[in-house]
């Protein structure tokens, strides 16, 4: 679990300090679009909605987080646990696998190279909202990482 954790700090950092650094006509590489917010944000927000939904309908259904395994679930639950499960493990693996033979693809092919910018901002998202899926209460946590 820390060599994921200290990934993902190295993808975070590693993509600020792109979108941020200035290209060659002085202009900063991330520019603020609709694209680019869009990009930066929605697979972030699709992704903690998601995983504190879950959280909520858990708690709410079940009166307390469970134990090891989805044992008693309403169907309903269950549905929502493996809907949540395809965003989760995108923000969640992107970063670890894909990020950086996508960065160096990007950057090596020239007419794909000005959506490096977008391809960060999407890092960045998947990350920061991977973080934030720590903050979760610990008996759901239990669960989840179980």
């Amino acid at each position: 679990m820390t060599l994921v954790k200290i990934s993902g700090f190295v993808c975070l950092l590693w993509s600020i300090w792109w979108l941020l650094e200035k290209n060659e006509n002085g202009i900063r590489r991330y520019r603020y679009s609709k694209s680019n917010i869009l990009f930066l944000l929605l697979p972030g927000l699709i992704n903690l909605t998601a995983f504190y939904s879950l959280a909520l309908h858990m708690h709410l259904t079940l009166g307390e987080w469970p134990g090891i395994g989805t044992d008693g679930f309403p169907d309903t639950l269950l549905v929502h646990y493996a809907l949540m499960t395809y965003p989760f493990f995108i923000s969640f693996f992107f970063p670890l696998i894909l990020f950086g033979p996508l960065w160096i693809l990007f950057y090596l092919i020239k007419p794909i190279r000005p959506w490096l910018d977008k391809l960060a901002a999407f890092g960045v998202s998947c990350v920061v909202s991977t973080l934030l899926n720590h903050l979760a209460p610990s008996g759901f946590l239990y669960w989840f990482w179980d």
